[in-house]
């Protein structure tokens, strides 16, 4: 057939090929007979004959197509595709509405239109859609925009590379089968009175993003019973003010999967809540987070409507089923999420959890692993919740969950967050718990253990001969080890110290200040990484310093002899260096708690308080007494010496075994130990009074333990001793209840415990929120101080003493006292009372004047 005098012919394959601009706009019936036009151009083409309709046809050679470079706008007709056709670009439209009211365009299998650019279809009356089978793959953008048209997918694949644009003006839109892949799908575009509707058959996926933009008036988005639409990565961004424009959202399925991170609009009104039964906003049915690729949703409010009045959290997320995949992550971002089902197959929430609607929470949000608090200081232990829980109780635990100790006051009331005060306690194993007053089983933990440290000055005592027990000076050490014949101890910001024996590089420590424990061989040392690396460094005769890679995190280290051990994240066990004895054969399991390092032997000690014992066993090291049927009568901590094996029952009581040649099996009478170290030939204990306790060889003066109390860690090395001695002060005076005149000289009195060289004097008038430093600020440390009282009035103040030189060690008022000024005129006494007192003054002063009687004498008060 010859049209316009151009006849041009398809590829060798049968396929329609033009790599440039592409348009056609046509308008016709569906119904009308088939005709075939031809045409050739390598620039644009305008087709406007009337009422004909282009047929793409599939076949040989002889089928005719688009030319190659040619740019097609055609109207007012009918298109039918079902043949291979590519293009640049592909456009219907019109000029002249009503006069060239409508188009249609039918895709049907087994056609494939690739366009690489743009599909437009625009201004046009009643025009139609129409996709049963086939392939219709667009580069860049589709535009279905026509005015009171119909776009119908109910078969075959559409692929939109950038936006699908769909928001005819009075138009419809429906997704009834086949299968959608789009970047963006934006609903609404610039029209009003649509309706898009998707149907369970259809398989919707959006992999940028879902916007519902604004319109005047009528519905946006329609989903039928269960119907689901698959947001591969995609954003779900609602930018209308009124939520009637989504419906059918309470019986949706949306779902959300991919590796990247997707945003989902929950900010915005009561979508479909009224019909779901829910009482706030957005009501899903089903809301699916994760597949096997992942999923990570975070909640937003990107249109910030009511932005004088919304805030996080004010906004809610209602879902009659929510389903969180392995490895999904759902965020709250402040606000919350109900459900009436949850199906978690292992999904995270890490800003807030979803709630069961009608059921009580409390999540933990600080901390959650990995801070380190000092004792002493005021943190916020923080958390979320839900339902009616209007009392809680805060706890702690030093033993990774085993042991709990409530905080005071026990009930914290349900503000959200406590300011909890650490106590003087060390732990690289401590937890916080939190849970309904009322019904203990609403609880939640921290996720991971955290540190709680006392900070110090180091001591040290017995064998001298290569300086090992010349400690550094300072007050910030929280850890302390020894080894054979040097010494090391970690600072509270993360640094390492080292003194002693170098000959093998032992103290040449490695830079950095993130470490949280240290251990101390024969002659080698470890440093245990907040990131759960482990650094060794010195000899390196056994490969004790060939720390082996491991995929778990470390959690814990030990150094003995010539090998070392280290407990995994996961609670098994990691050895290395010597093992001319077994020494690092390490046992099975998984449920390991902590580890200890002697000469030629090591101990792990298991939840349940057994001991496993490996390796060297010549003098009974390896000779683990029964487990006690009693639980508090098995050991909570272990230590292993050069031939023999410690433990510390939980009951406080220690226990022994192996070689006893220096009494170092000579056990201290007591029950109130809460650490124990184990040396060459020697042991150290530390009671709960902050004093030690030391028996074993003393060859060296290595057990002529310190006189006195404060102290919080110890170490035993092979013939030498280390402790760490804090500082503590303790004010007496005032306590509370006081009333302190302005003008007067009132003491403030305390007591000190350790080396404290200045305190620091610091008085409060709003019951400790903030302080002003009494002047002079540094006033050494005499016990006593005479305090000028300032000029101010408050019911509500506190005085603060600590140590200049370690702000941590402090101690305040433990009550509000008063300070007061004296206003009244005529009491002269300065005792702010008008009594007989004052007259005297009054009548002295008066006769003092020259002539009393004369109405000039003023008296200068």
């Amino acid at each position: 057939m010859r049209k316009s005098g151009m006849i041009f012919r398809s590829d060798s394959k049968g396929r329609f090929v033009a790599a440039g601009f592409l348009l056609i706009g046509l308008a016709g019936s569906l119904a009308a007979a088939a005709a075939v036009w031809t045409g050739l151009g390598t620039t644009s083409r305008w087709a406007d004959p009337n009422n004909w309709q282009y047929h793409l046809l599939p076949g040989s050679n002889d089928v005719v197509g688009f030319a190659a470079g040619a740019d097609w706008q055609i109207r007012q007709q009918t298109v039918t595709i079902d043949a291979p056709a590519r293009c640049g670009r592909l456009e219907f439209y019109h000029y002249n509405w009503p006069a060239e009211p409508f188009h249609h365009i039918r895709i049907l299998a087994p056609a494939q239109m690739v366009l690489a650019s743009e599909h437009i279809d625009q201004n046009q009356y009643a025009a139609t859609y129409v996709q049963s089978g086939g392939r219709h793959e667009v580069g860049q953008d589709l535009y279905y925009t026509t005015y009171n048209g119909t776009f119908r997918l109910s078969g075959g694949q559409l692929l939109v590379g950038g936006t699908f644009h769909a928001g005819p003006d009075r138009g419809h839109v429906f997704f009834a089968g086949g299968s959608a892949t789009l970047n963006r799908l934006a609903l609404g575009y610039n029209q009003y009175k649509t309706t898009i509707h998707i149907e369970p058959a259809a398989a919707i996926e959006v992999t940028g993003q879902v916007s519902l933009e604004p319109t005047e008036t009528g519905k946006i988005l329609t989903l039928a019973w269960e119907a689901p639409l698959f947001l591969a990565g995609a954003d779900w961004i609602n930018r209308h003010q009124d939520p009637r424009y989504v419906q059918g959202l309470e019986q949706a399925d949306l779902r959300f999967s991919g590796t990247t991170t997707c945003r989902f609009e929950v900010g915005g009104g009561d979508y479909g809540a009224e019909e779901a039964g829910f009482t706030d906003n957005f009501a899903l049915g089903r809301l699916q987070i994760g597949d096997p690729n992942g999923g990570h949703v975070v909640l937003t409010d990107q249109r910030n409507n009511c932005p004088d009045t919304l805030q996080a959290g004010a906004e809610a997320l209602y879902v009659d089923t929510l389903v969180l995949g392995y490895g999904s992550v759902l965020d709250l971002a402040g606000y919350k999420v109900y459900f009436r089902n949850l199906i978690d197959q292992g999904g995270q929430y890490p800003n807030g959890i979803p709630q069961k609607i009608g059921e009580k929470y409390l999540q933990l949000t600080a901390p959650n692993g990995g801070e380190k608090w000092m004792a002493g200081e005021t943190v916020t232990v923080s958390w979320q919740s839900g339902g009616d829980v209007n009392d809680v109780v805060v706890e702690y635990s030093l033993d990774d969950g085993l042991n709990w100790f409530e905080v005071e006051p026990p009930n914290a009331g349900n503000t959200g967050g406590y300011a909890w005060q650490v106590p003087e306690v060390s732990s690289s194993q401590a937890r916080i718990r939190i849970r309904d007053a009322v019904d203990a089983g609403v609880f939640d933990i921290s996720e991971d253990p955290f540190y709680l440290w006392i900070a110090g000055s180091l001591v040290g005592w017995g064998r001298d001969q290569q300086g090992q027990i010349d400690v550094p000076a300072g007050k910030n050490y929280v850890a302390v080890a020894a080894g054979g014949g040097h010494s090391l101890a970690l600072k509270s910001n993360g640094a390492l110290a080292a003194w002693g024996a170098n000959s093998y590089g032992q103290t040449t420590i490695p830079g950095g200040t993130a470490f949280v424990a240290v251990a101390a061989g024969e002659n080698f040392s470890l440093a245990l990484r907040d990131d759960g690396t482990v650094a060794a460094w010195g000899d390196n005769g056994s490969g004790q310093t060939l720390v082996p890679g491991d995929p778990n995190a470390i959690v814990a280290i030990a150094a003995g002899g010539e090998h070392a051990l280290a407990l995994r994240e996961d609670g098994g066990l990691l050895a290395w260096g010597d093992n001319g004895s077994g020494q690092i054969d390490v046992p099975a399991g998984t449920d390991f708690v902590a580890v200890a390092a002697g000469g030629m032997h090591s101990l792990a000690l298991r939840a349940d308080g057994t001991v496993a014992a490996w390796g060297d066993n010549s003098l009974g090291q390896l000779d683990v007494p029964e487990p006690d049927p009693d639980i508090s009568r098995r050991p909570a901590a272990i230590a292993a010496g050069l031939w023999h094996s410690l433990a510390l029952r939980r009951d406080g009581t220690p226990v022994g075994w192996g070689n006893n040649s220096f009494g170092q099996l000579n056990l201290p009478e007591g029950d109130d130990f809460v650490a124990i170290a184990a040396g060459g030939y020697h042991n150290l204990a530390l009671r709960g009074d902050g004093s030690i306790a030391a028996w074993g060889a003393n060859n060296y003066n290595q057990i002529n333990a310190l006189a006195g109390g404060g102290f919080v860690a110890l170490a035993a090395g092979k013939s030498h001793s280390l402790a760490i001695q804090t500082a503590r002060l303790t004010l007496i005076e005032p306590d509370g209840g006081q009333a302190y005149l302005a003008g007067k000289t009132y003491p403030v009195r305390w007591q000190t415990l350790g080396d404290v060289a200045e305190v620091q004097i610091a008085y409060s008038i709003d019951n400790g929120q903030n302080f002003s430093a009494v002047e002079p600020a540094n006033q050494g440390n005499t016990g006593r101080y005479d305090w000028l009282i300032p000029p101010v009035n408050s019911d509500q103040c506190r005085l603060r003493i600590r140590d200049a030189a370690a702000a941590h060690i402090q101690d305040t008022s433990a009550e509000a006292f008063t300070l007061y000024q004296c206003v009244l005129p005529t009491d002269l006494d300065g005792d702010c009372l008008v009594n007989l007192s004052d007259l005297a003054i009054l009548l002295d002063d008066w006769l003092a004047c020259g002539n009393p009687f004369d109405p000039d004498c003023r008296l200068d008060r």
